[in-house]
């Protein structure tokens, strides 16, 4: 032996990158924040600009892509390798492609859109993706220790977290309602809404869960989900509010939950609790 590791093993050296679609409120691992969210176009308003900002210690580089993703059902979003039906990335451009920043920095992305006149009418959506880019720093193999076979490498694992905001495409007069057409209480602590959308654009709107006690004493605010969407095509899509305690402890009375647009109607639900 010559003291090197054999080719497929150096292959394998240095990070495993994960990479993992997140909404671009830049919380947890992530080093940057996005400002705004998500963007929307319409005739009146075909360019926006977005600020990046490395809020991390260290200096970081980011490529930026179009990509078109599906809402599930319970309201996760999955990146498809094709365009969608509704994909918007033939009508958006943007610069720069790619960012490094410093600890601090700021960078600001331009973006336009155009709507040729044979596009028909409807609201179209991609996604803004900003992937990390490895910095290309070294990392050493070491040996297992302690209960680890003699001569198995340890390699270090890194996640890197690619942050996504949409951007609408809305071409003609567009209407969407949202409501609240299911409630139901999972595993006693839990409980599951599900949204349901009409219309041809997508609703986004706050979800309040309160609890109403028998007798008509004041109404407790249990949860609250903020800027809630439930995309275009989609119908429906649900979310699971955990509660600090069993709903049973809260007593007799009942949910009520209802879901709104800013400025728009509210849509209430309620269901009855029997309580302990």
């Amino acid at each position: 032996m010559n003291g090197r590791f054999p080719k497929p093993a150096r292959l394998l050296l240095g990070f495993i990158v994960i990479y993992c679609c997140q909404a671009a409120t830049a919380q947890g691992p992530l080093a940057i924040n996005v400002a705004p969210t998500r963007v929307t176009f319409d005739k009146s308003s075909l360019s926006s600009t977005v600020t990046i900002v490395n809020r991390g210690l260290e200096p970081v580089r980011y490529r930026l892509n179009l990509c078109d993703m599906e809402m599930a059902e319970d309201g996760t979003l999955t990146r498809k390798l094709e365009p969608t039906r509704n994909s918007a990335q033939s009508y958006i451009r943007f610069a720069p492609r790619e960012v490094a920043l410093g600890p601090g920095e700021i960078q600001k992305v331009r973006i336009l859109a155009t709507i040729p006149a044979c596009l028909p009418k409807g609201e179209y959506r991609s996604h803004l993706a900003f992937e990390p880019i490895s910095t290309g720093e070294a990392v050493s193999p070491s040996l297992v220790k302690g209960g680890g076979a003699p001569g198995k490498l340890k390699l270090q694992m890194r996640m890197r977290a690619a942050v996504t905001i949409p951007i609408f495409l809305r071409n003609g007069d567009l209407s969407g309602k949202g409501s609240v057409s299911d409630i139901a209480i999972v595993e006693g602590k839990m409980v599951r809404v599900t949204l349901s959308r009409e219309g041809d654009r997508t609703v986004r709107g706050n979800c309040l869960v309160k609890f109403i006690p028998a007798g008509g004493k004041t109404a407790v605010l249990l949860a609250k989900g903020q800027d809630v969407p439930v995309y275009f095509p989609n119908q429906a899509r649900s979310i699971l509010f955990g509660m600090e305690k069993p709903i049973a402890g809260f007593g007799a009375g009942s949910l009520e939950v209802s879901f709104f647009e800013p400025g728009g109607p509210v849509s209430t639900k309620v269901v009855p609790v029997s309580g302990s």
